[in-house]
């Protein structure tokens, strides 16, 4: 099983929230994963990344924030 990894973009002036699952892909040889979000206009967000891991192995989440000007 491959891990899923959902992602969450909070918009901090606008309170609107996304939820995206990133998809796995083959890439050089290598898993990775991706997926697309709409960022309208300027303001500061967040994206939570949940990464939730086959079973017996801990679950992670990552928080990463950006000023979009």
């Amino acid at each position: 099983m491959v891990a899923e990894i959902m992602a969450t973009i909070s918009s901090l002036a606008h309170v609107r929230h996304e939820r995206i699952e990133l998809e796995p892909m083959s890439l050089a040889g290598t898993v990775t994963c991706s997926g697309f979000a709409n960022f309208r206009g300027r303001d500061r967000y967040e994206i939570k990344l949940s990464i939730a891991l086959p079973i017996g192995e801990t679950d992670s989440s990552r928080l990463f924030s950006d000023h979009r000007q």
